[in-house]
Formats: C-alpha cells, structure tokens, sequence
C-alpha cells in the first residue's frame, strides 16, 4: 500500500491507519470538529459509553457503530495516501487545530490518545510545527501596512491581544508579535524578511522566531487571530512608527532640545545621560528595540544596558511628558516641512 508516497508492507499500513484513525476519533469529538467530520456527533456518542466516565478506549477497541469505524478509517486513509509527508501534514493540521488547551501542552495530549509510531510521531512533528504552520497562516491573512508595524510591539496592545499566549518574557512576545506583523505587512516574506522591514537585524527575526514558535500555548490558528487583532488595533491607531524612528534618529544628532530639557527635568546630568535619554524616546514614542537605538554606533552591551535600565526606572513622570513633547513636536515639525514640499 503507498503510504506518504513509499510502498509499505499491508500489515504495517493496517497499523498506521488504526493508530491514525484512533487520534482523530478523539479529534472528532472536540468542539468545532463537525466541519472537519460529519461524523463527530457519532464519535462524540460512541465515547459516552466508556465506564467509570473515562470514555471509550478506541485505543483497545475500535467504535461499535460500524459506520463509525470505516469514516475514522477513511479519513486516516486519506491523510497517509497523500503524496508526501509535507501533503499529509497540511491535511492534518487543521485537524491539530482541534487540540483542546491542556498543561501537558498539544504534543503531549496527541500522545496519550494513540500509539506513536516512528511514522505517525513524523507526521504529527511536521503537522504541529508551529513556525510552519505560523508561516501558513499568517500568508493568508491581509496585509497591513508596515509603517503602522513597531519594532516591538507596545505594552497595552500586546497585553490586550496576546497575554497568555505565549510562555515567553513580555519584552521578547512584544518582539515577535511584530515580526509576525510584519510578515503579514510583507506577505510571503520570511522571518529574516520581516525582520529587515522593521529596521531590525536579520539574526533577531531567525532566532526571535525559533525561540518562540515553540513557546506558544495556544492554536497556531488561534495565536494568528489574536496577531490579527492586534493588527487591526494598530491601524486604527493610526501611528507611523517609521516616522517616529525618523523623528529620533533626528533628535540623536541634535543637542539645543536636550540640554534645555535637562537643565528643567534633570539638572547636573552628564552629557553621556544624553545617550540613555534619546534611547528611551527611541523605546517607548517610537516603539524599537533598544538594540537599534540611535545612540550607540553598534548594539549596547550589557553594561549599557544596566545603565539604561537604571536610567528609565528613575525617569519622573513630568520628564517623561516633556521628552513626549519634545517629539512630537520634532514631528509636527516634520509633517509641515513634508507637506510644504508637496506642494
């Protein structure tokens, strides 16, 4: 029998399509699997009738409604006579999408419903592959326009759209809900891509993701639609983050506006606070990452960083607005001069 495209012994095919239709019976009986099974409520029934509430035990018994039996085996027929395992994986990770959010996490609850063979634990590998399965989806979405796209996403947006949803420090998930913003801003990009589009280096995109991929806690379908609203806030906001890079690079350069804001808010500061300063108008008005800000010629190492840190932490509220302001204005500033050559 051909099996992903190979020619495999009868008695190995029997196996691997009773170990296949055994996971998607259990699939079957999850909420919002009627699209993917017309036979889901007959799944959902033939479960009930297991003792002691624990549900039947395809695993040791096939269903006792024949009809039952011959769909789940249909159905697991047609995902192994897929050309590939690339083929099969497409047609099961809809299914995948069905997994209910559990502590064990997808992989392990997949586990415990079937055996896994060396073939069957390849084919759920390929078919869960969350970076593939985010690169699926996030193609299919609308583009967004990439000057509303921050290098990092900010604080509010993200906790709105995506807390919880990933097993991952804020900073870092604010970071990569970016990335996937822009690959939905650029559509086919890669990650490296995505990455180049927003300003950021090209390693950050390839090692943002792959640290990433792998902590999320939800559906990739899920994790995408919560990407999309995020998206959709962003627009509505209505903010050219591009612009606001421009703004700073702009003020980094300058001295007039700073040593007028620190003789009011910061009296006796040091020239060098000059650095820390346009860095955390570079982190929060225009939302980049402190590894691209203006300041520094290369990336900050680790004691600048501390240095930041401690800088922002100590940052009144009143000098916060005033750095605001100063910005904006730069780009009001900014805007009239665009619009005069316009014309």
């Amino acid at each position: 029998m051909p099996v992903l495209g190979s020619p495999t012994a009868g008695v190995a095919y029997l196996e691997e399509v009773r170990v296949l239709a055994v996971l998607l019976l259990h699939l079957a009986r999850q909420d919002g699997a009627d699209t993917l099974a017309p036979w889901a409520d007959a799944a959902r029934i033939d479960h009930s009738r297991g003792a002691a509430g624990r549900g039947a035990r395809w695993g040791l018994a096939p269903p006792v409604d024949p009809v039952l039996r011959g769909q789940a085996l249909a159905a697991a027929d047609k995902i192994l006579a897929a050309a590939d395992i690339d083929e099969a994986a497409e047609l099961l990770g809809p299914w995948f999408d069905l997994t209910p959010p559990v502590p064990g996490g997808q992989l392990g609850w997949l586990a415990d419903r079937t055996t896994m063979t060396p073939l069957l634990t390849r084919l759920v590998m390929a078919a869960t592959s969350t970076r593939r399965r985010l690169s699926t989806l996030l193609g299919r979405e609308q583009p967004l326009d990439i000057g509303s796209i921050p290098q990092v996403l900010t604080a509010d947006v993200y906790a709105h759209h995506l807390a919880g949803r990933l097993d991952v420090t804020d900073a870092t998930g604010r970071l990569f809900v970016s990335l996937c913003l822009a690959r939905l801003g650029c559509p086919g990009a890669t990650w490296a891509e995505a990455a180049t589009a927003l300003g950021l280096p090209v390693e950050t995109g390839t090692k943002t993701a792959k640290a990433c991929s792998a902590e999320i806690l939800c559906s990739a379908a899920a994790f995408v639609d919560a990407v999309t609203e995020a998206g959709r806030e962003l627009q509505q906001n209505a903010v050219e983050y591009r612009q606001r890079q421009a703004v700073v690079r702009r003020l980094a350069v300058r001295s007039r506006w700073y040593t007028t804001w620190a003789r009011i808010h910061r009296p006796g500061s040091r020239t060098g606070s000059k650095a820390y300063t346009v860095t955390w108008l570079w982190t929060t008005y225009a939302a980049g990452a402190v590894s691209t800000s203006p300041s520094w010629p290369a990336a900050p190492d680790a004691t600048q960083r501390a240095y930041y840190r401690r800088f922002a932490a100590r940052l009144p509220t009143q000098a916060q607005d005033a750095l605001r302001g100063v910005a904006a204005r730069a780009e009001q500033a900014n805007q009239g001069r665009r619009r005069k050559v316009s014309r």
